[in-house]
């Protein structure tokens, strides 16, 4: 790897260094708790798929489904990030009331 943290090529792929001094840590709280939830919604679309495929036969062929899962996790990144402020002041109104 590089020392200036550039990455090196290795035939078409390419790889980044990251520094370890650098944590999740030090991300928003808001950015990261939208991407964890977005995460999730890929990993239950996909056990969803493969509990439909176990019932009554394959829905989407794993091809088709990981793009899928990977818009789903987008759209609950999304989702979350906007909306997740908005829970949680109708959640501390409703704890006042």
């Amino acid at each position: 790897m590089s020392e200036t943290g550039a990455g090196t090529h290795l035939g078409c792929l390419r790889y980044v260094y990251v520094d370890p001094a650098v944590s999740i840590d030090r991300v928003n709280p808001r950015i990261k708790s939208a991407v964890l939830w977005g995460a999730v919604g890929v990993m239950a679309f996909l056990v969803l798929i493969q509990g439909y495929a176990l019932a009554r036969g394959p829905l989407l062929s794993i091809t088709q489904a990981v793009p899928v899962a990977v818009l789903v996790g987008c759209g609950t990144t999304a989702l979350t990030y906007a909306l997740e402020y908005r829970v949680a002041e109708w959640s501390a109104a409703r704890a006042g009331e």
